[in-house]
């Protein structure tokens, strides 16, 4: 091998090598940030240490048009979900979303075939419901 071609080739080593140090030091500096993109963080677990279905798992932007106002509960499963001011029953669809099913303090909805999980809001730091 030619001295110029063995030259460039141990300089361009040590240039590649150089950059991998000065990379891997630095990386330790750098905070990885998951972008999801209004899409369920696929490292967030889903389900509380409780077990209840942890609603923040799920993407803002699907449910951000969804209010829910109220709850009629009745354990005999004829509850009444008040979401954007209409009355929803189980299985009812409105607003392009379909009623799966109304807890006491939440409902479970699916739109655009993600299932969302709407909790009623609180009021300075207490349940309005209890």
């Amino acid at each position: 091998m030619k001295l110029p071609v063995r030259n460039f080739i141990i300089g361009m080593s040590f240039l590649i090598w150089q950059f991998n140090v000065y990379y891997l030091a630095n990386a330790a500096d750098r905070e990885f940030v998951y972008k999801s993109g209004n899409k369920c963080d696929p490292f967030m677990p889903l389900v509380s240490t409780e077990g209840h279905i942890r609603p923040e798992a799920y993407g803002e932007s699907v449910a951000s048009d969804l209010d829910l106002e109220g709850i009629i509960w009745d354990p005999s499963e004829k509850s009444v979900a008040i979401i954007n001011g209409k009355l929803l029953k189980e299985q009812d669809r409105a607003f392009n979303i379909q009623v799966l099913s109304i807890k006491k303090t939440s409902v479970i909805v699916q739109k655009e075939g993600n299932v969302i999980v709407l909790n009623l809001k609180t009021k300075g730091g207490e349940k309005e419901y209890e």
